[in-house]
């Protein structure tokens, strides 16, 4: 019976390994966390079903080819690896672009600006509402979407300028920006 036993940890290790091989970054935490003890494994699992969940949402929604598709997943791993972010996080990040009518080779980019409008924004702004308030901006300005930064760093230069805070200057702004843009004022003079 030990000898069964032996055998079947042994054999539930190497598929263990084997998978955590197979889905990167991701894996590889979710291996070394599993193999620690830090974290029930159960646990890992399930964070990773809920990403590949999410990824496949994105396939969805974006349209993304299998690369396209490949490199958002790889960005989703390594910015959350490398902005301390849970990868779930940036993957929700991914749909909200592109739900927002953004591209697939588009979506990268954005990502990390919409991150970036979020973190400087502040704990009040969850990254949904950060997408939401830099994609009505632009097309409320007529933007493209490479002013992203641009909408952001406005809205954040006008927060720290004054009292209201980034979600109040969005909701002025739904009524700001329309006759702004027909006069021809910039992103920077109402925010």
């Amino acid at each position: 019976v030990k000898d069964m036993l032996d055998k079947g940890l042994s054999s539930g290790e190497k598929k263990l390994r084997t998978f955590a091989k197979s889905v990167g970054v991701l894996g590889a935490n979710l291996f070394a966390g599993a193999a620690a003890g830090a974290v029930p494994l159960g646990f890992l699992l399930n964070d990773y079903a809920r990403f590949r969940n999410k990824i496949a949402e994105l396939k969805v929604v974006s349209g993304a080819t299998a690369a396209e598709l490949a490199n958002l997943t790889a960005q989703a791993n390594s910015l959350g690896t490398n902005l301390g972010i849970a990868p779930i996080e940036v993957a929700d990040t991914q749909i909200e672009l592109a739900k927002g009518g953004i591209k697939p080779g588009q979506i990268a980019k954005m990502t990390k600006e919409v991150l970036a409008f979020k973190t400087a924004a502040g704990a009040e702004v969850p990254t949904s509402l950060a997408t939401q308030i830099g994609l009505d901006t632009l097309a409320q300005f007529k933007l493209p979407t490479d002013q992203f930064s641009r909408v952001s760093d406005a809205y954040v230069a006008a927060a720290n300028a004054a009292a209201p805070s980034v979600v109040e200057l969005s909701e002025g702004m739904k009524y700001a920006a329309p006759a702004a843009a027909i006069a021809g004022e910039s992103i920077e003079r109402p925010a």
